[in-house]
């Protein structure tokens, strides 16, 4: 089964600017300075998202993939890659070129933030209005 890339802002979720910084805060979890972070959110009630997860309340989506810097970096060590893994020269190339073909390829991380307490907490930080 191949992997498709379905991107949240076609289901109804909106973009919205966090920085790695709060979101560590919020979520207990450590951001490297290597990490791209987007973060998607929804109001909603009762709805199947495209993840297959049913939820009552608002939800954040966090994607986590590799910034531009890292790509630069593992570019620039590339021919050492190579070097030291010669055995392995294909592997090497695909987890390569799996860096600049993240979301299609499926090699990014997502967190769902559904737990109330920290829903309202990043909503009021963010500046995203109460329903009603």
């Amino acid at each position: 089964m191949k992997f498709k890339y379905e991107d949240p802002l076609e289901k109804g979720y909106v973009k919205t600017k966090c920085t790695k910084r709060l979101l560590s805060k919020v979520l207990n979890r450590k951001f490297y300075w290597h990490d791209k972070v987007e973060v998607y959110y929804k109001e909603s009630f009762g709805q199947v998202t495209p993840y297959r997860v049913k939820y009552e309340e608002d939800i954040f989506l966090v994607h986590v993939s590799e910034n531009n810097l890292m790509r630069l970096v593992c570019t620039i060590l590339l021919p050492l890659a190579f070097l030291w893994n010669l055995s392995s020269v294909k592997e090497t190339w695909k987890s390569y070129t799996d860096l600049f073909n993240q979301k299609q390829k499926g090699k990014y991380r997502v967190d769902f933030i559904s737990s109330e307490a920290k829903v309202r907490e990043l909503k009021e930080i963010l500046g995203i209005g109460e329903r009603g």
